[in-house]
């Protein structure tokens, strides 16, 4: 499973209260094994096994979210990177036609014959 961590949830020192010590010590091994090698409860004690088996859904399912998360997570990034690199252009782009804008005015005004306005003195 190539985790480096899990998490220990309240439920698993739940169900741990209600085991004795051999089989608290035989469920904490089997999560664990399960949790970092993939390697199921080939026990015996049909406590733990059931135990193990209600927890090992919940480590599967806290693995598939994580890795969901992890993906989403790319994804937002990827569209964040597209968007920064999208972003300069565009802005060169708008600096342009407003610049050339600006120029053609000015320039445009320059063309143009003077106006004098009338007075009435």
């Amino acid at each position: 499973m190539n985790n480096k961590f899990f998490k220990f949830s309240e439920n698993y020192a739940n169900v741990i209260k209600h085991l004795d010590d051999k089989q608290a010590g035989q469920y904490v091994k089997a999560i664990s094994d399960y949790a970092f090698e993939g390697k199921t409860y080939a026990g015996k004690d049909t406590a733990v096994k059931t135990a193990f088996t209600l927890t090992k859904q919940m480590i599967d399912d806290e693995k598939f979210y994580r890795e969901k998360g992890r993906l989403g997570g790319q994804k937002i990034a990827e569209r964040k990177r597209e968007t920064e690199e999208e972003n300069p252009i565009l802005k060169s782009v708008i600096g342009t036609v407003i610049a050339s804008e600006l120029l053609s005015g000015m320039l445009g005004k320059q063309d143009e014959e003077p106006t004098f306005e009338k007075s009435d003195h």
